[in-house]
């Protein structure tokens, strides 16, 4: 029976016997299976992590120790003996999933993205040279994470400043390198040879842990590494989903979990077996996202035309450039908080050359419970700052139809296609042209409302069922803006509302298309009016829709009522 001793008050870690430390990694693992399973979260990575992480516990002291992990989603059993250990609000308003600087004091860098703890790493050492301060700084870092650019730049830069023969004996870093297997991309590359010789070439000792998944082993081996003088590479080998053999036969199943399941029936990847044929054929580029993106029938179906090419974002769009510049049809996708970090390959590869191309940008909008690193409030704003074709379809049926329609078309230069996490639907897959209006029956309407996404859907049910006459119009061209759609609009109220952060999305655009028309419309926005959304308070996102209605219903009562407060929320 597990003790869960670690749930007490004054739990000392480092009190505990060699049984007693197995008897807790137990303990701890049973939590967060039962926790993860109830409330949601990543599972996988962190029955993998918890015995390494228990052995950083108790090995260093972390008033004097910075443990800096990369992303963070497998950090938690670091929360749990950090003393946060409540789930029953987690990433839904309560403990964040990820590292967050304002729970603990013991988060020392929060992320959301990949690559960049040993970029802080080096600059703690830096810091830390400078002030003439003795901390132990400590980066922890998966596999797939270490092998992203942004990780490697900063790697052969320690490298660079750490060398023994640069500067002996001093600015010691340490790097926990989790070799977790098997990894969310499979790979055939083991890195392990090559960072061996090249840490110990410049002096680094390199210790590695074959059982990465025992405590006891562990803690050997990180009371070796901290007695050594000069950096230190300890290398983790660890097994995703460890002690539940379920998981460690399929563990991107278990990456991440929703605290409720739903069965996906048709998905992207049935449009694009659609949009592939033996005479066009369809390649498809993802980076490391090929389950949460529901793709994995196209992979399987098609490994020569897919690519999942790990954590490299800017890899995956110049080798996706690639293709697309010598004729092939060209899918290229993205969750939304992803794409923000190839922006630079975008304005330089394609934009610049025109290469066409589509760029699917998935889980726009709100994200659900991955807290503020993974919303996706800002894909909108960037592709209107560079002036890029936007489309936003209301279904499967709308995103065949368009992606077909632009890749027999002959336009040069990208189409965004944007949509909301979990884009599925039920109904077989038939080429649908998409339409402005989806109350057309209205008479006479006193206002539009204009939105886009999976949230065109769910106004237009607002708005029929409390019989209001508002003509709702679903905005499936979001750049540029047709004329056809401003004719519809005629010199009527216009109520925008969008997923997105106020600051940057349709509202202004269409504040712009009117003025260079010379129309002055009264043009009102609900939208999401902070840039950084942490979890929501309830089950998912569509049970928080009352707090934007409550803006809605006000603006609809002042068009009905002919009053004139404030124009934005």
């Amino acid at each position: 029976m597990p003790t869960n001793k670690f749930l007490e008050p004054n739990f000392n870690l480092k009190t505990l016997s060699a049984n007693e430390l197995q008897e807790l990694v137990a303990d701890i693992r049973g939590f967060i299976y039962q926790e993860v399973n109830h409330h949601g979260g990543h599972l996988a990575s962190n029955l993998a992590s918890i015995e390494f992480i228990c052995a950083l516990h108790y090995v260093y002291d972390l008033n004097k120790t910075r443990l800096i992990f990369d992303v963070g989603h497998q950090a938690y059993t670091h929360k749990i003996l950090t003393g946060r250990h409540d789930f029953s609000k987690f990433r839904q308003g309560g403990m964040s999933g990820f590292i967050r600087e304002s729970e603990s004091p013991y988060d020392i860098f929060e992320s959301g993205h990949a690559g960049n703890a040993l970029g802080a790493l080096s600059a703690y050492r830096a810091l830390d040279l400078n002030n003439k301060v003795g901390k132990e700084n400590i980066a922890i870092i998966g596999d797939q994470s270490f092998l992203n650019g942004h990780s490697l730049e900063s790697f052969s830069y320690l490298l660079e400043t750490t060398a023994a023969k640069n500067c002996p004996n001093q600015g010691k870093v340490t790097i926990v390198y989790n070799d977790n297997s098997p990894q969310i991309k499979t790979s055939n590359f083991d890195p392990s040879l090559v960072l061996k010789n090249l840490c110990q070439n410049v002096g680094w000792s390199y210790i590695e842990v074959h059982q990465g998944n025992d405590v006891l082993d562990g803690i050997q081996a990180l009371e070796s590494a901290q007695k050594k003088s000069g950096s230190v590479f300890v290398h983790f080998h660890t097994l995703r989903g460890y002690g539940y053999p379920e998981i460690v036969s399929q563990p991107d199943l278990y990456h991440s979990i929703g605290p409720s399941h739903r069965r996906i029936t048709l998905s992207m990847a049935d449009v694009l077996e659609k949009l592939n044929t033996p005479q066009t054929p369809l390649y498809c580029f993802n980076s490391a996202m090929t389950r949460a993106q529901h793709l994995v029938s196209y992979q399987q179906n098609h490994p020569h035309l897919y690519f999942d090419l790990g954590i490299r974002e800017d890899h995956s769009l110049t080798s996706a450039t690639i293709f697309a510049k010598e004729g092939h049809r060209v899918y290229v996708t993205y969750y939304s908080t992803f794409f923000q970090r190839v922006i630079d390959g975008l304005i330089n590869e394609i934009l610049r050359t025109k290469t066409k191309i589509i760029i699917g940008i998935d889980a726009c909008g709100i994200a659900d419970y991955n807290g503020s690193t993974h919303q996706g409030l800002f894909d909108l704003g960037l592709l209107y700052a560079l002036d890029i074709p936007i489309v936003s379809p209301f279904n499967l049926n709308e995103a065949y139809y368009l992606m077909d329609k632009f890749y027999r078309s002959s336009l040069a230069g990208p189409l965004a296609l944007r949509f909301s996490k979990d884009f599925t639907q039920n109904k077989p897959i038939t080429p649908t042209k998409p339409t402005y209006e989806l109350n057309a029956q209205v008479l006479a309407p006193q206002a539009v409302i204009l939105t886009y996404g999976r949230v065109a859907s769910l106004i237009l049910d607002y708005v029929t069922s409390h019989h209001y006459p508002f003509l709702v119009l679903n905005c499936y061209q979001l750049n540029p803006l047709e004329e056809q759609l401003l004719t519809i609009i005629g010199d009527h109220k216009i109520i925008v509302y969008e997923e997105t952060f106020y600051g940057g999305g349709l509202y202004h655009k269409l504040i712009e298309a009117l003025f260079v028309r010379g129309r002055h419309n009264k043009v009102y926005q609900v939208a999401i009016d902070k840039p950084f959304v942490e979890g929501l308070p309830d089950d998912s996102f569509f049970d928080n829709l009352h707090l934007w209605n409550q803006r809605l219903k006000a603006i609809i009562e002042e068009i009905l009522n002919q009053s004139s407060p404030r124009t934005n929320f």
